[in-house]
């Protein structure tokens, strides 16, 4: 979402479906933590192609040491398999 602001304040990005991932919320909001994001690191010269290539790799090699969800950033250090069945289920449950 592109707020009122931009480029000057950071779009939003939340996904509609639930993810189990560690930089992502699993509430009704599903926020993404995204660096570039943060109001004190966005550069209004950014691109949105940029905010998207940045989201699709946080989505492909998550960051648990910067989670918005220990359980899933703690899961994903200490069993990997685990994480990628619990992922693959929740995507199975959630995806619309």
């Amino acid at each position: 979402m592109l707020p009122k602001e931009y480029p000057f304040k950071p779009p939003k990005i939340n996904f509609k479906s639930k993810i189990f991932h560690p930089n992502v919320t699993n509430d009704e909001h599903g926020s993404m933590c995204l660096g570039m994001l943060k109001g004190d690191q966005w550069k209004p010269s950014s691109k949105i192609v940029a905010v998207l290539e940045a989201a699709q790799q946080l989505l492909v090699e998550p960051v648990p040491d910067d989670a918005v969800e220990a359980g899933a950033a703690e899961l994903y250090k200490s069993d990997r398999k685990e994480f990628d069945r619990q992922a693959r289920d929740w995507t199975k449950r959630y995806a619309k």
